[in-house]
């Protein structure tokens, strides 16, 4: 999904920062089939700019994409855990790690 695509490339982008692990936890929440809490809206007004505040707005609304697929968003899920966003992801919703990174 071009979408995913573009959220991966801004979460390299931005590196260690806030704004890159909040994007990471919206992306997150919009891909789960278990419905995780997103990050909070005060959270994102403080912490994103208005791209990327856009950027959320788009992952709120991810069925609606052209290119939708639930391959690219269990790709997705693969990619996040992999470069280090589980243990963030999964301190914000209150779950073990183990039990967000159920399918490895």
């Amino acid at each position: 999904m071009e979408l995913l695509d573009d959220i991966k490339q801004k979460i390299n982008y931005l590196g260690t920062c806030t704004a890159a692990y909040i994007l990471a936890h919206a992306a997150w929440s919009a891909c789960d089939h278990r419905e995780l809490p997103a990050p909070s809206a005060l959270k994102i007004s403080v912490s994103l700019d208005s791209s990327n505040v856009e950027m959320v707005a788009q992952l709120q609304q991810i069925t609606t994409c052209h290119d939708y697929s639930n391959s690219d968003q269990a790709e997705m899920l693969r990619w996040l855990d992999s470069n280090g966003y589980s243990g963030y992801v999964a301190k914000q919703v209150k779950i073990t790690k183990k039990k967000l990174v159920d399918w490895v």
